[in-house]
């Protein structure tokens, strides 16, 4: 009887010790949600429920982005297909940009979303955990530099480099016609009307 009160005693000590860990987990996972702008959520695909594990965002707004009948109101027209297959699809571990609205009427946000999928014991994908963050700022200055990139500054045109390399692209998938035009004596028309004409 004594050794079945000490395993008993002995398993207790253990599961409080469980206990403790997952409580200190806990609060270390809280501060590192308390410290950050990001969006944690856990979607149970059973379930096809998501929890919202945001101290700084608009909880409800993030409900809305993947609930079915908001979801094309909260998640831009241009990514809504991807971002619902992407997101229904992931096999492990993904990192999708798209842009979003917390609320109606509120302008698109670029946002990353970073998740992983999470197997039961059985192997089976049950969940879905990840974070969304705001990348606004960023996504639009990356845009900015692309743009500038592509077109001449001078003109608005496409710059000859990124005509190229379209062009090259274009050409490795097959098929396309290129047409080149070239204008007789430019450097007369640059002359007689100006730069800016030219």
């Amino acid at each position: 009887m004594d050794s079945l009160a000490g395993v008993v005693r002995n398993l207790t000590e253990k599961q409080k010790e469980s206990e403790n860990s997952l409580i200190e987990e806990k609060e270390r996972y809280r501060l590192a949600l308390e410290s950050s702008s990001d969006v944690m959520f856990t979607y149970d695909l059973g379930r096809n429920a998501l929890d919202i594990l945001s101290l700084k965002e608009d909880k409800a707004g993030m409900e809305r982005i993947w609930s079915e009948r908001e979801e094309e109101r909260s998640v831009h027209p241009e990514d809504l297909s991807t971002v619902r297959f992407l997101f229904r699809n992931i096999k492990d571990n993904m990192i999708l940009q798209f842009r979003a609205r917390f609320n109606p009427g509120e302008e698109f946000q670029w946002m990353e979303m970073s998740c992983r999928a999470v197997y039961d014991t059985d192997n089976r994908r049950s969940k879905i955990i990840g974070r969304i963050k705001n990348i606004h700022a960023e996504k639009i200055e990356e845009l900015k530099r692309q743009d500038e990139e592509r077109h001449d500054p001078v003109t608005g045109l496409l710059s000859a480099k990124y005509g190229i390399d379209q062009v090259t692209r274009d050409m490795k998938k097959g098929g396309g016609v290129l047409i080149l035009m070239d204008v007789d004596r430019f450097r007369e028309l640059n002359e007689r009307f100006g730069m800016v004409f030219g």
